[in-house]
């Protein structure tokens, strides 16, 4: 997936259901905080993760990245990162280490 400069990749308050695997380009995410308006909390790059709330109940961003320079994604969707992981599980539960 691609973003252009200034455009958000998800908006505060909507249902994290997927997370971002940042290929090239910046982006910064920002808080409401009244009256204060948006403050910048966090500055994201190549090779870093973006979007964590999909993992903590409610289950909704809680932050607005905006991206700074045109930037690359690889998106997840959390439905399917979850049933790897179950099934991860599920093998390493199945297998004992032995000496």
């Amino acid at each position: 997936m691609r973003f252009e400069p200034g455009q958000f990749v998800f908006r505060e308050g909507e249902e994290a259901n997927q997370f971002y695997l940042i290929r090239h380009g910046k982006v910064t995410s920002e808080i409401h905080a009244p009256p204060r308006g948006s403050i910048i909390i966090q500055t994201l790059g190549e090779g870093d993760v973006l979007g964590w709330s999909w993992l903590f109940p409610p289950y909704r961003w809680k932050k607005e990245p905006s991206t700074t320079a045109p930037l690359g994604v690889v998106r997840y969707l959390s439905q399917h990162f979850s049933e790897i992981l179950n099934e991860l599980q599920t093998v390493s539960e199945g297998s004992s280490l032995e000496s």
